[in-house]
């Protein structure tokens, strides 16, 4: 039973659950805005952070994010130098 009147007693477990199912669909958007491009002081702002060390923890996403662009870039640019190998053979 997921109702409060069901684990109410249980203590840190019933917070626990509580915590997990309030942050899911905030971490969910804060990922999605991050993939989105929106920086992590407006991700902040958008979930009511009052420090940035709470937002500074999506920063490794960006990290991620960053190497998925510079990949795109590095295949587009290997494409590129393929099809000027294939014209001119």
């Amino acid at each position: 039973m997921l109702g409060r009147q069901g684990l109410e007693g249980r203590g840190e477990r019933y917070n626990d659950l509580r915590r997990r199912i309030v942050h899911g669909p905030r971490h969910s958007f804060a990922s999605r805005a991050l993939a989105l491009g929106e920086s992590l002081p407006m991700i902040g702002r958008l979930l009511d952070h009052r420090h940035m060390e709470t937002t500074a923890r999506y920063a490794h996403l960006a990290s991620e994010l960053v190497r998925e662009s510079a990949a795109r870039i590095a295949d587009s640019i290997a494409s590129d130098i393929r099809y000027d190998h294939a014209v001119q053979a």
